[in-house]
């Protein structure tokens, strides 16, 4: 099966000046992009790159194929560019969780000085993120003693750096910690999300700013371009002392939308969804036997044997992975692919 990256389909969704000046120093990067307001000289390098790129698919693709799965083709669907994540639903219990309880289950290991510095952060944060955080602390229940540490530190490195991280990961923890509960659209589009923020990420090592330049920067962007990129704007708040150019945020959403639509994108896409449903321990066994029953017309004793031995490789009965046809076969579920059969 051939497999192209589908150029359209990316919406999946998901004034004072700072004292050091920092956005001045990114006024003189390149970043591969075009628009109405890019330079003449942004628009003829994107567009001299953009050619040799396509030259080089071209051969690419006479002189080594595609990416191969049976005899199929898969190509994103651009009938669903305006399709937006799905939020991820949290357990009504646990808005029962006080800020006391937050406070005393994020704080086991710190020191006293910096216990005081998170408790203030949970008691001034937002209700969104409080939100996040009270599902956080519910789910500790059924978490093992590693597990939490893991999070407490994952919490406690982002409370270090600034608070559009703070925001950002409680909500990427609660996510994390909910996704497997929702149905196939929800995880994949969730999955979905995270690639992109990656790819973000991407561009912003790229240019080696620290990080609490990067992460106010991210919120523009994402504020700016969420509905354009597909990326979350649900919680996206940055530090007002911060000042960027416009041009700025619209270089790095073109640098984005240039790195999505290169050839490898797609496949790099699958393999990241690959990679987290074993990271997050994410079971897609139902759903993909549903497909299976719905598109081959199979009963589902025997939807679930072919699932078994065709959708999903193991070693063992405990390390399953999930193969890259299944992921295509849900992508395709939902209206993100389509294919040549």
């Amino acid at each position: 099966m051939k497999i192209y990256l589908n150029k359209e389909n990316l919406l999946l969704p998901t004034t004072h000046q700072h004292i050091e000046n920092r956005a001045q120093p990114f006024q003189g990067d390149r970043l591969i992009g075009g628009g109405d307001e890019d330079s003449w000289l942004d628009c003829l390098f994107e567009k001299i790159e953009n050619f040799f790129v396509s030259i080089f698919d071209f051969f690419a693709e006479c002189f080594f194929g595609s990416e191969a799965i049976g005899d199929r083709k898969w190509v994103l669907n651009p009938s669903n560019i305006s399709l937006k994540t799905s939020l991820v639903k949290l357990p009504e219990e646990s808005k029962a969780i006080t800020a006391q309880e937050m406070i005393d289950a994020l704080t086991t290991g710190l020191n006293s000085k910096q216990k005081e510095k998170l408790t203030v952060r949970i008691n001034r944060s937002s209700p969104e993120v409080k939100k996040h955080l009270q599902a956080i602390i519910y789910k500790f229940k059924d978490l093992s003693e590693e597990e939490k540490i893991g999070i407490r530190l994952r919490l406690h490195d982002a409370f270090k750096v600034c608070i559009p991280t703070w925001i950002r990961v409680a909500k990427k923890i609660s996510d994390e910690l909910y996704l497997s509960t929702n149905n196939a659209q929800e995880k994949l589009l969730q999955l979905i999300e995270d690639y992109k923020s990656d790819l973000l990420n991407k561009i912003f090592e790229e240019l080696g700013k620290n990080s609490s330049y990067h992460w106010n920067l991210q919120s523009m962007v994402r504020n700016k371009y969420g509905d354009i990129l597909g990326l979350d704007q649900s919680i996206s708040k940055r530090d007002q002392t911060y000042s960027f150019a416009d041009d700025l945020a619209k270089k790095i959403k073109n640098r984005f939308l240039y790195l999505y639509k290169r050839r490898e994108s797609l496949q790099q896409l699958v393999s990241s969804i690959q990679q987290r449903t074993i990271h997050q321990k994410i079971n897609f066994f139902d759903d993909l036997v549903q497909i299976i029953e719905l598109k081959d017309n199979m009963g589902n004793l025997e939807a679930k044997k072919y699932v078994q031995e065709n959708l999903f490789e193991s070693e063992d009965l405990i390390n399953v992975k999930i193969k890259e046809e299944a992921i295509y076969l849900l992508l395709e579920s939902i209206g993100i692919v389509t294919s040549n059969i």
